[in-house]
């Protein structure tokens, strides 16, 4: 998961008005998890729930705080929205578990945490086309290469998002996955960087 982090970091530095990130890693184990987790996952009193009840009253520092966990398959995160984002001084929860490959996983590492820094009215405000319905519509399955890869916002939502937004390439899904951020989203959080 750090690598993969990494390499987003390193993109939207690279890339995007954000000047500083960290990645900060703990192997403290909050023991948050339970066997009926693999199928309730982040709906209702979930893991990203119990994820914020923990962090809470450590009162964490600004940024996105994320929760790798072998209890559940899937990720959620709290969107940066209306202002929330962690790009405008705030901490949100992230959580992302690892009962799928490690090529998905390691994506929806970068999935939950871009949820923290996207604030879609302020995507909104400069350019509708990025987003038809959700942050996922950012991503794409990439066309070409020795398979058609799917980008980290697109991942879990191959089938649907990565054929809308403005960066689709309109591809069919192939089960393979790249690290690398679309225009769209980079271009997203270069706005939001500005905004704040």
């Amino acid at each position: 998961m750090q690598s993969a982090l990494e390499s987003a970091c390193d993109e939207l530095y690279n890339n995007t008005a954000i000047d500083y990130y960290e990645i900060a890693i703990t192997y403290d184990h909050p023991s948050l998890g339970n066997d009926s987790d693999s199928t309730t996952g982040c709906n209702g009193y979930g893991m990203l729930d119990r994820f914020n009840d923990y962090l809470n009253p450590k009162n964490p520092p600004v940024g996105s705080h994320l929760l790798v966990t072998d209890y559940i398959q899937n990720g959620c995160a709290n969107k940066g929205n209306n202002g929330s984002t962690v790009l405008n001084g705030n901490w949100q929860p992230a959580v992302v578990g690892t009962e799928f490959p490690k090529e998905v996983w390691k994506n929806g590492g970068i999935h939950e945490v871009l949820h923290n820094c996207l604030d879609k009215s302020v995507i909104e405000d400069y350019d509708s086309t990025y987003i038809d319905e959700s942050h996922h519509d950012l991503g794409k399955v990439y066309c070409g290469g020795l398979a058609n890869n799917t980008s980290p916002m697109s991942t879990g939502y191959e089938n649907d998002a990565a054929d809308r937004g403005h960066c689709s390439d309109g591809c069919v899904f192939e089960q393979a996955y790249t690290t690398n951020l679309t225009s769209c989203t980079v271009e997203s959080i270069d706005q939001i960087a500005n905004q704040y």
